[in-house]
């Protein structure tokens, strides 16, 4: 596979190589797509998690256990005058 590098990534690889804690270029870019896995996988994470928030929540919903949202915003702004 060829991949083209822009100026930019191009600068920022070399700097790190040049700061001795890589090698070469070829450690830089395996950290960057081994970083670049975690940070999908942890996203993907983040979207389960999320989904089953929220379909909690909407079971809450529809058993009545929700609150009223403008009793909830009145409860918010008389708190904030108080302080």
């Amino acid at each position: 596979m060829k991949i083209t590098i822009n100026n930019q990534h191009q600068d920022f690889i070399a700097t790190q190589v040049a700061s001795g804690k890589y090698a070469n270029a070829d450690e830089v870019v395996d950290l960057a797509v081994h970083l670049f896995a975690k940070l999908q996988g942890e996203y993907q994470d983040w979207i389960e998690e999320t989904r089953a928030k929220v379909d909690e929540g909407i079971a809450e919903l529809e058993r009545g256990e929700g609150l009223d949202g403008e009793m909830v915003m009145k409860r918010f702004q008389d708190q904030f005058r108080q302080a």
